[in-house]
């Protein structure tokens, strides 16, 4: 009995001292903590302060923050942050060429209405370019750190800082233009914006409506989205974009959507584009292919003036009579024409650039030719209205000697014979 007593009284002054231990140890961990805690706050704020929020597509905000040191986190319209790393993205089904897969008015090409402007102003090629170097042949350079590179079998430019460049044109834009480029951009937040007269200060206090590519591609003013889609979905891959300018109206495709339908947009273009392109040495961007183009005929009408409608709308895989599916809209007016004017007859010319051998060039026109006769008469028009000819490298619009050159002869010409 005595012993049990003993060893209870041990165990309850063992508990005792437990508990005394306990709440110190307590008293001692709050204390601690909200030291710990203070010090946490103190370095959250420090890190607020060096962070300044900047609404996507405001180049005033970001330009003066960069300035200053500060770490850009860029936001959508409602003020969400819009998240800066590289998103995983399904590949776009494509041909062996790298042309999109699927044929002219079908899927979602049914309704594709971009069209190419007539006579080519601009086009770059990198191809004969210094590696490593700025192409200051091609383009004028007004600040950053660009230069030319190869990725993936390709010559392209390449952006390892916030870089603006121009495209000197010669001479002022019309109504009536567009404008291609493929572009990577290397995350959501990160814009490239394509102004159609160089800006007098930030994009914020441009009047003119302007062009910008980034997780929510269309068209801005001050700032501010006005059409757009939305498609994160681009990051990560070379896209093509199409812009079109018809008066009044401008239309903008990525890739195979429409991310910008706008019947009133504001544009005063000059004889020269600026693009700004938002990289860093982590995020990369990259652009190739530009094409300015001018000239949007209505096809029927230039029929009847001059005989012959020439079109670089309607497209080929590399090497190949497989009609592209970015062909749609002006495949799509000629069978208008045909089936509003059953007595109208043509024939439909193939015509290449001189890269490449002569002969084969030839043959390669012929079957395009053949091609888009075949795709007429499959959508209901009487073969016997239709003839095809394929003329290769023989008859060029203008010479060959310059990018642009060749992206003017690489055309279809359709003859009005009756």
């Amino acid at each position: 009995m005595f012993r049990s007593a003993v060893l209870l009284a041990c165990a309850l002054g063992l508990f005792v001292v437990s508990a005394d231990a306990e709440a110190q140890f307590n008293k001692w961990k709050k204390k601690v903590t909200s030291r710990l805690s203070k010090e946490a706050d103190k370095k959250v704020d420090q890190a607020i302060d060096e962070v300044v929020k900047c609404m996507v597509g405001d180049d005033d905000c970001i330009e003066q923050a960069e300035a200053q040191g500060q770490e850009v986190v860029l936001t959508d319209e409602d003020g969400n942050t819009v998240p800066d790393e590289p998103q995983q993205t399904q590949e776009p089904a494509a041909d062996a060429d790298g042309a999109p897969a699927g044929a002219p008015g079908e899927g979602v090409w049914r309704n594709y209405d971009f069209v190419p402007g007539r006579d080519v102003w601009f086009a770059t090629d990198f191809s004969d370019e210094r590696i490593g170097r700025f192409p200051a042949s091609q383009l004028e350079f007004v600040k950053g750190n660009a230069q030319v590179v190869e990725k993936d079998g390709q010559t392209v430019l390449e952006f390892s800082s916030s870089t603006t460049f121009r495209i000197n044109l010669p001479a002022p834009l019309g109504d009536n233009f567009t404008v291609e480029f493929e572009i990577l951009i290397p995350a959501s937040n990160m814009m490239t914006n394509v102004y159609f007269s160089p800006p007098e200060g930030p994009a914020s206090r441009n009047p003119n409506h302007y062009v910008s590519i980034n997780h929510s591609p269309g068209v801005y003013l001050h700032g501010n989205a006005v059409s757009t889609i939305s498609a994160r979905e681009l990051v990560g891959e070379m896209t093509p974009i199409k812009f079109q300018a018809d008066g009044s109206y401008a239309i903008l495709y990525v890739g195979e959507k429409r991310a910008a339908n706008l019947p009133n947009v504001t544009i005063e273009p000059s004889n020269v584009l600026e693009i700004s392109v938002t990289a860093n040495d982590r995020f990369r961007a990259y652009i190739n292919n530009i094409v300015v183009a001018v000239g949007l005929d209505p096809l029927y009408d230039t029929l009847m003036e001059t005989g012959e409608f020439v079109t670089r709308g309607i497209l080929f895989g590399l090497d190949s009579d497989r009609i592209r599916p970015e062909s749609t809209s002006v495949l799509g007016e000629l069978l208008r024409v045909l089936g509003k004017h059953p007595d109208l007859t043509i024939a439909i010319e193939g015509h290449t650039d001189s890269s490449g051998d002569e002969a084969y060039n030839l043959e390669l026109s012929e079957r395009r030719a053949a091609a888009v006769v075949a795709y007429l008469t499959a959508n209901g028009v009487d073969a016997g209205r239709l003839a095809s000819d394929g003329k290769g490298e023989s008859e060029p619009a203008v010479n060959n000697d310059t990018p642009q050159g060749q992206a003017q002869n690489r055309r279809v010409v359709i003859q009005r014979t009756s």
